[in-house]
């Protein structure tokens, strides 16, 4: 996607110079790749729809302007036997966009689950829980950093009863009306 995202900006006369592994840079405009979240599909071929998130700092007015700060967003949608659909939406025209970002910071953290623990059993017998492969996956990439001060990636993938997606499916219906066919920078 962020190929996709430099060809745009490319074409919108923002960017310099740009390669397959890397994105615009110029005296302009720079993108930073932060992370991205995602709903991928379940057997029954939903559409995948994944978002990835820049930290992007732009100077409007060339050279000499102060750096502009802000949150942009890529979203492509893949559904069976369509054309992708391809979006963006930044924050500095859709409030939603930092708040909902925010709000990873209070998601529920996960527990690593050494033995399954088993459900309630049915006439006597007991099943274990498994994920339903017929359902949605949650997928959020984003930086981390932990108490003693270290930093990192963190990849959580989860379900639908899950904090993971609970949020991603929030944050797909706050961000509905703020997406626009053209790159806003």
């Amino acid at each position: 996607m962020q190929r996709t995202l430099a060809a745009a900006l490319l074409a919108l006369g923002c960017a310099t110079s740009a390669s397959a592994t890397t994105l615009p840079q110029s005296d302009r405009l720079t993108l930073l790749p932060w992370g991205s979240f995602s709903s991928e599909p379940g057997l029954r071929g939903s559409p995948l729809t994944q978002i990835e998130v820049l930290d992007v700092l732009l100077r409007a007015d060339g050279a000499a302007s102060p750096w502009q700060r802000f949150w942009l967003l890529e979203k492509i949608v893949k559904a069976p036997g369509k054309p992708d659909s391809l979006q963006w939406a930044d924050s500095r025209a859709c409030g939603a966009v930092k708040i909902r970002l925010a709000a990873l910071e209070k998601l529920e953290p996960a527990k690593v689950e050494l033995t399954p623990r088993p459900s309630p059993s049915r006439a006597g017998v007991t099943m274990l829980k498994v994920p339903d492969v017929d359902a949605p996956t949650y997928v959020i990439d984003a930086p981390s950093k932990y108490r003693s001060g270290g930093a990192g990636r963190v990849r959580l993938s989860a379900g639908a009863n899950s904090s993971v997606g609970q949020w991603v499916d929030r944050t797909m219906r706050d961000l509905a009306s703020c997406w626009r066919d053209r790159p806003p920078v």
